[in-house]
Formats: C-alpha cells, structure tokens, sequence
C-alpha cells in the first residue's frame, strides 16, 4: 500500500528551504531521477511557481522559483490516487501545512539617547526582516508614557541615502520620530503591536 512516509517542512520554516516528500515506495523511474521538471504531485496553496526534482526513486523535492512569501501559511497536499512504480495508488489526501516567518525587528537603534536619556525628539531606527510600508508601520507602532496609556503620535519615514551603509536594507527600515517635542522628565516605550 502506497504512503507518505515524510514531509517536509512542517510548522514555521526558513523560507530557503526546499519541500520535500518522501513515499515507501519508488514513484520514478531512474531515468527522471535529478530531473527538473515544472510538474509534479504535491499541490501548494497559495500557488508557488517552481520545479520538482526526484532525488532517488522515492523522495520528491519542491523548489520554489522565488524566495517564498514572509508571513504565509501554506497547505501541502499529495493527492490520493498517485501511482508507485509497482502500481499501488495513495488512497487519501495526504495533506500538511508550514508557515514562513512572520514580521519581527532584526535590528534597532535609538538615537538621540544618551546615558539612559533620550533627547526630546528621539529618532527610532527599526530594521525588520521583510519589506514593510510606512504606513503599516505607523498604524502598528506607538511611542507610550510608561505606567499610562498616554501616547505620542509617531512620523515614519525610510532611511536616506546618507545612511545606506550603516542601513543598506531601506525597504526594510524605518525611522519613527514623535511629531512634537517630548516633555522632559518622562518615561517613555516604544511599541510595536
């Protein structure tokens, strides 16, 4: 009786790796072994643009043709009905889902701070690891008074050409600034939620 026997990934996933399944038993001829082909038996949803391998007789390998999507989940199926090489068919769905990393800052700098302090006007430096709209950005984040729920209004904006080499990655980056001064003597947090 035909089976998956492995999958891979499963769960949260670096985005660089290949999908993969392995059967119990030889699906491909020798001869479309380490063939690439733009077809074959596993379903990806959303669609992924890409090529199918086989690496030996039994293991399939998926890989896309662009870096997957940040942030997505995606369903896997091998259909039931595929064939063996001996004839066997799978006689359900195998069906398994991954997610590719969600949104998260990789890299920060306050300036503006200095011994514990920060100028009235602080500037926050924000690299995350995806490309990320300004706008969301500014939707997302807040500049609080700890201990209240007081908050700053906050300008965003991506880094200039005067910082590309400490911040190369400008689609990735922005600079949060509060749109007026700071009272002194207040704590304040940055958020992002």
């Amino acid at each position: 009786r035909l089976a998956v026997s492995f999958v891979s990934p499963v769960g949260e996933t670096d985005v660089s790796k290949p999908i993969s399944v392995a059967f119990n038993s030889a699906m491909a001829p020798v001869e479309k072994v380490g063939v690439e082909s733009p077809t074959g038996p596993i379903r990806l949803s959303p669609p992924v643009q890409g090529v199918f391998s086989w690496v030996g007789q039994s293991l399939l390998t998926f890989q896309p043709k662009d870096q997957l999507p940040l942030a997505t989940t995606f369903t896997a199926t091998v259909p039931a009905g595929i064939q063996s090489l001996a004839g066997d068919r799978l006689s359900k769905d195998h069906v398994w889902t991954f997610t590719t990393p969600g949104l998260s800052v990789v890299r920060h700098r306050a300036e503006g701070e200095h011994g514990g302090f920060v100028s009235t006007r602080p500037r926050m430096i924000l690299e995350f690891n995806q490309p990320v709209e300004t706008k969301e950005v500014k939707r997302c984040s807040a500049l609080v008074k700890v201990g209240s729920t007081e908050d700053v209004k906050l300008d965003v904006a991506l880094p200039g050409k005067d910082m590309a080499e400490e911040w190369p990655n400008a689609d990735r980056t922005v600079i949060l600034t509060p749109v007026t001064e700071l009272p002194a003597g207040i704590r304040w947090e940055w958020a992002l939620f």
